[in-house]
């Protein structure tokens, strides 16, 4: 059932599950998101979704991201081969700060460091649950369907073009 655990405690279960497979080092999660990530950044990035980020930035928009698990879940080499986390300005990584989405602190948080007010930002995520702790938090948010990536595009232009 959706929200009985974290998604850092599914990724930590599904990597030990796979701990056999993947190797007996320290950490079984960090090798496992190395083995699903080890591609080419074209592998990884949808198009649609690049050209997002490219169109927002050119229209002077700041982008930014927040996330609770970048530095958990990737190494330094990875994210320095990822040229399109160097769009985001600014990256709020929630790894080590001892509060993760959907916690209403996170919303608090990122809303402090981007020095803007909950009605400046549109929250783009693919985590129902982080959707709605930023609803709640009074910041308008929108789903972002991960196995329909030019649909969910098409919406969040279509949410920017109406703001």
């Amino acid at each position: 059932m959706q929200g009985e655990i974290s998604e850092r405690d599914y990724w930590q279960h599904q990597a030990d599950d796979l701990s056999a497979f993947l190797g007996d080092g320290d950490d079984s999660l960090r090798a496992m998101m190395d083995e699903l990530f080890d591609l080419a950044e074209s592998d990884i990035v949808r198009p649609e979704t690049e050209l997002l980020v490219e169109d927002l930035v050119a229209a002077g928009h700041a982008v930014a991201a927040l996330t609770n698990d970048m530095s958990r879940f990737h190494s330094e080499e990875w994210l320095e081969r990822m040229t399109i986390i160097k769009r985001f300005d600014p990256l709020i990584d929630l790894s080590y700060t001892g509060v993760l989405k959907p916690s209403p602190d996170a919303y608090a948080h990122a809303l402090a460091e981007l020095g803007c007010g909950a009605d400046q930002v549109l929250f783009i995520d693919d985590q129902a649950v982080n959707v709605a702790g930023a609803e709640a938090a009074g910041i308008r948010s929108i789903w972002f369907d991960v196995t329909r990536p030019a649909v969910s595009v098409a919406f969040v232009r279509g949410a920017l073009a109406t703001a």
